[in-house]
């Protein structure tokens, strides 16, 4: 049960809502009230019991799966692979706090954690890899807001405490190609035949744990009447930036909110996805695009590699070389694919590369709540922005764009898809 010292604590504290088994009276008055009575509460019943089944449709497409009932205690640490075998109560309790959280986080997700606390979480990428770095990042930001300089930062009177924190099936196959396609991957590649004559629901559901959701599904066509409203000093879009725009927001349609897209030419180049702050999907696919376009350097193009490297671990090979951020164990074993070990990238040459790129459009599932997207995405070459608009700060997100030579249509649409 939630009681009041437990509601004067969470009542400081950055979230949207709590669920808990009670409250009592004083402290659910006070989690009423915060953010201007838009704070969720909801009030568990112990005695309910989850149905075996859980069920989703998203599209019309609809998938059964049980429910995962599996209890995370320390019976799965048992068997522990590496040399050292020592694991100490408070280990083994982080480590079983970990397997909880992720088992509830959209997959891919990794996380970690410390002294009882979930200090970095990873999820809703397409690489694993990227939900260890993404993870790995909130780690490094958590662990240096105690730092003494940051501890020690002198905000003016009025800056509010949030401001504060953030300072892809064809329709047919002609059988040829349908053969050429069963084969791949040793026939383990999916390939689905849709019904053009299908017709949509007009509800979607999901359940989990129990829980029911259900919501009209999102039959908005993006289509270029959205950019009609370009709030900027700058109004012109070419019919490129309008195709990119129209493209960023028929992907993040589809993609994990919270999420941002940059376009380019009729690609994607980078898409952040599955994050709880709008500027850590900006900088997620930031680094993306940044990785998409070093991939042309002269120097990457230029990588010899030894006779038999796979496809896939040249193209990992390449994009590690890019990071570069490899420790003495991970490059004696990434050099052995060459003919010789290539000269460093460096972190000039990446800047100089990068500082060529223009011409990208960015678009988001809803509103820029703050300016700092905008300033990180002028970093990759951004002049084009879609956005539904609507915050509070609009005018600085505008000022900021302005300022930057940036184009922004305000679409009034929201994309969000959970």
């Amino acid at each position: 049960v939630v009681d009041v010292a437990t509601a004067n604590i969470l009542k400081i504290e950055v979230s949207d809502g709590i669920i808990a088994p009670g409250f009592e009276p004083e402290a659910l008055e006070i989690l009423k009230a915060k953010k201007g009575g838009k704070f969720i509460v909801l009030q568990a019943d112990n005695d309910f019991v989850p149905p075996e089944m859980e069920y989703r449709m998203c599209g019309g497409l609809g998938f059964m799966q049980k429910r995962n009932d599996k209890i995370c205690d320390a019976t799965l640490l048992e068997k522990v692979v590496t040399s050292k075998k020592d694991l100490s109560e408070q280990a083994k309790l982080d480590m079983i706090l970990g397997m909880i959280a992720i088992k509830y986080t959209q997959s891919n997700s990794v996380g970690y954690s410390k002294d009882g606390m979930m200090i970095g979480v990873g999820a809703g990428q397409q690489s694993r890899v990227d939900c260890v770095k993404l993870a790995g990042r909130k780690l490094s930001t958590w662990r240096l807001r105690f730092h003494p300089k940051v501890v020690g930062l002198k905000f003016k009177e009025g800056v509010k405490r949030q401001d504060r924190v953030n300072a892809r099936v064809r329709s047919g196959f002609a059988p040829e190609a349908l053969e050429i396609l069963k084969a791949k991957k040793g026939g383990k590649f999916i390939v689905l035949q849709a019904d053009n004559d299908f017709e949509f629901p007009e509800m979607e559901y999901r359940m989990v744990g129990g829980l029911g959701f259900m919501q009209k599904r999102n039959d908005k066509i993006c289509d270029a009447s959205l950019l009609a409203k370009v709030v900027t000093a700058k109004k012109e879009l070419s019919e490129q930036a309008k195709l990119d725009m129209v493209l960023g927001m028929i992907a993040i349609k589809y993609t994990q909110s919270n999420s941002v897209g940059y376009s380019k030419d009729g690609m994607m180049i980078g898409i952040g996805a599955g994050q709880q702050s709008r500027v850590d999907c900006v900088k997620l696919a930031g680094r993306k695009v940044a990785t998409w376009r070093l991939r042309f350097h002269p120097k990457v193009m230029a990588l010899k590699f030894r006779e038999g490297v796979k496809r896939q671990d040249r193209v990992n090979a390449r994009v590690r070389y890019i990071e570069g951020d490899m420790d003495e164990a991970e490059y004696a074993q990434w050099v052995t694919q060459f003919d010789s070990a290539p000269a460093p990238l460096t972190a000039h040459e990446k800047s100089e590369f990068l500082s060529g790129l223009s011409g990208v459009t960015i678009a988001s599932d809803a509103f820029f709540p703050f300016r700092d997207s905008i300033d990180h995405a002028q970093k990759l070459g951004v002049q084009f922005v879609a956005q539904p608009g609507g915050s509070v700060a609009d005018e600085e997100v505008i000022k900021a764009c302005d300022a930057y030579g940036m184009t922004m249509a305000f679409t009034n649409l929201r994309l969000f898809h959970h």
